[in-house]
């Protein structure tokens, strides 16, 4: 679909709900929408995309938006770890796309840029370190819907708590169990694992 701006019975069809039920999303803040000159409610596209994909909703797949490929980032200093996880995550699918950033500072950068998914995180990074990381990709409109999985080769219990508390999905320790890794791989990405 092509078009920019949708009637409230545009989305009702899209949405697969009553034009009721669009109607109060609007009224309760939850789906930005403006008025025409005569009185008419709309909404634009990137405003709907954004919705579908905050709640999850399928129909994104209009758009173009999440259907096709999985989209993962992984953050991490560590050559051979990134090589290992590249890997093992491409056979889960052939439809993930992966972007690998070195620090902290690529990792901001990264996530803006490409929107990913998932993002497989290093709690220890040179410059900006993983917590910091977490924090501004939760905290950020445009990117706190992606899932995190932390991972951290120092498993002592304070570590643990304070990546939790920073808003992370999972957390794994190294040395990784891959089959765990690829199951959480899979459960965030909402794939099938082979």
């Amino acid at each position: 679909m092509e078009k920019p701006i949708f009637s409230t019975f545009e989305v009702s069809q899209i949405c697969q709900v009553a034009l009721s039920t669009v109607i109060g999303w609007i009224n309760d803040g939850e789906l930005p929408a403006f008025r025409t000159p005569g009185g008419h409610r709309r909404v634009k596209q990137e405003d709907l995309v954004a919705f579908l994909k905050k709640h999850n909703m399928p129909a994104q797949a209009q758009f173009g938006e999440g259907s096709d490929k999985k989209k993962v980032a992984i953050v991490d200093d560590d050559k051979l770890t990134v090589k290992l996880l590249s890997m093992a995550i491409k056979k889960l699918s052939d439809k993930i796309e992966i972007s690998v950033a070195r620090n902290g500072f690529e990792a901001g950068e990264l996530v803006i840029t490409n929107k990913p998914d998932l993002v497989i995180l290093d709690v220890f990074l040179p410059g900006i370190d993983g917590f910091e990381v977490c924090k501004n990709i939760k905290s950020n409109e445009l990117t706190k819907s992606a899932k995190i999985i932390a991972i951290t080769a120092y498993p002592k219990q304070d570590v643990k708590n304070k990546i939790l508390a920073c808003g992370v999905d999972d957390y794994l320790e190294k040395p990784l169990d891959m089959k765990v890794f690829l199951d959480k791989v899979s459960k965030a990405l909402k794939i099938d694992s082979k």
